[in-house]
C-alpha cells in the first residue's frame, strides 16, 4: 500500500485531544477502505495544513464501489460522530465524497466564526 503523509502543525486553537480523535478515526476508516481493494491498487494520501487560525485536513484513499456495502457498525458510526463533534467545536465542516475509485474526507476547523464568514463573502 502506498501511504503519502504531509503534516504541518502550527496551531494553538485546536486541542491535542481533538487532533488525535480526528486523525485516529479518519485514518482508521481510510486504512479499512484501502484494505478492501487489491493490494497493488491500495493508497492513502494525507494532507494536513495549519495556519494560526485555520486547520485543513484532507485524506483521499482508494475506494472500491463494487465491494459489497457493509452496514456501518457501531465503531464506524462512533468514529464519524466523534469527527463531526470535534469539527463542530471549531465551527468546522466535514465533507465526505465518494466516486467509483476514491473516497475523500475533508475537514476544516476555524478558530472563530468570523473567519468562515469572511471567507464566504
Amino acid at each position: 500500500m502506498i501511504f503519502r503523509f504531509m503534516f504541518q502543525y502550527l496551531i494553538s486553537f485546536c486541542s491535542d485531544e481533538d487532533i488525535c480523535i480526528v486523525l485516529g478515526n479518519a485514518l482508521d476508516h481510510a486504512v479499512e477502505s484501502a484494505m478492501e481493494t487489491e493490494p497493488e491498487k491500495r493508497y492513502i494520501n494525507f494532507n494536513m495544513v495549519a495556519s494560526s487560525n485555520v486547520l485543513t485536513l484532507v485524506i483521499r484513499n482508494v475506494y472500491n464501489r463494487f465491494t459489497p456495502e457493509k452496514k456501518p457498525d457501531e465503531k464506524h458510526n462512533l468514529g464519524l460522530s466523534l469527527i463531526r463533534k470535534a469539527a463542530a467545536r471549531y465551527h468546522g465542516e466535514v465533507l465526505i465524497e465518494k466516486d467509483e475509485n476514491e473516497c475523500s474526507l475533508s475537514l476544516f476547523f476555524y478558530e472563530n466564526w468570523s473567519i468562515l464568514q469572511n471567507a464566504i463573502e
